[in-house]
């Protein structure tokens, strides 16, 4: 039992590195939890879905995360153009409902580069900022010390920047490139008494690129790295599409896995788009040798552009 609760423990510390930033497996199906940057990145406005959860293992370590967002692009000229987006957010866990959320306003600029050339280039720059919260609720809570109910919260600003470089081959295969930094201002967090610190200033970079391989095949290898107080994050996955008039089929598989903890998941990706909706499925099958404690993951995204 002992070692059960000191691993429950180290499971919740590792949740919590994640808190406020709402890291997702389908990163590239949550563009403005990736980077402020990608604002505006399409021909259309697009809202995009995200619903991360797991299914708690013997310790019932319960965590989900949500977002929404809406973004569209403004057209300066042929070869400039303004994003912008607005982003919400949320990270619950635990019978406290220890909870973090953001609710965010993006700004980005695209500038095409190499004008003459037959294929379209273009380096995008973004910022975003607005109001994050953290909270606890007591009403479910099981504890020695008598607790009525309520909860406790803080409100605090919160700014995130990236830059991001896109080159598109054709309408559907393109590579991505992107850097962002988040909580530039160290956020202070802190509910007193329940959390020490603030928030630590985040580090990614993202990256995918599209290899066609026949007339309606084509291979997509995604990677995604997140770094903050020393603590590292890294996701890769590769996917196969198939293209059948006007809809795309895709499978993947890729591993997940950190610097602080013997935490390595399998990633099992399905994804389907017709038109302008994009659909993704998704479940993190934990192999390590806490599987049974900690549980597996899974995530459903929609983008739809209109």
């Amino acid at each position: 039992m002992k070692k059960i609760i000191t691993i429950a423990f180290a499971i919740i510390f590792c949740f919590g590195l994640n808190a406020q930033d709402f890291v997702f497996t389908q990163f590239h199906l949550s563009p403005l939890n990736l980077s402020p940057a990608l604002a505006g990145g399409t021909d259309n406005y697009r809202l995009a879905i995200n619903y991360r959860g797991n299914s708690g293992g013997l310790v019932g370590v319960f965590n989900t995360v949500g977002g929404i967002s809406l973004d569209g692009p403004i057209e300066l000229s042929d070869y400039d153009k303004i994003g912008v987006g607005v982003r919400a957010a949320f990270d619950r866990m635990g019978s406290l409902s220890f909870t973090q959320s953001a609710f965010t306003i993006a700004l980005a600029y695209e500038r095409r580069l190499f004008k003459n050339s037959e294929k379209v280039h273009t380096i995008s720059v973004g910022f975003d900022g607005g109001l994050g919260q953290t909270s606890i609720d007591f009403t479910n809570a099981v504890s020695p010390m008598p607790i009525t109910g309520g909860g406790l919260s803080t409100n605090f600003p919160d700014f995130s920047t990236g830059i991001a470089y896109k080159l598109k081959f054709t309408p559907e295969a393109q590579f991505l490139i992107g850097l962002s930094i988040g909580h530039l201002f160290e956020p202070d967090s802190r509910i007193e008494g329940f959390t020490n610190n603030g928030i630590e200033r985040r580090f990614s970079a993202h990256a995918e690129v599209d290899f066609i391989i026949g007339q309606n095949f084509w291979v997509t290898p995604r990677a995604y790295y997140w770094s903050r107080n020393g603590i590292d994050l890294f996701t890769g996955i590769t996917s196969m599409k198939y293209r059948r008039n006007t809809q795309i089929f895709e499978i993947g598989i890729g591993l997940k896995g950190n610097s602080v903890s013997d935490n390595t998941e399998v990633v099992l990706l399905g994804g389907f788009e017709y038109k302008d909706l994009k659909f993704g499925i998704s479940r993190d099958l934990n192999v390590s040798a806490i599987q049974n404690v900690i549980g597996d993951t899974y995530e459903g995204s929609v983008i739809y552009e209109f």
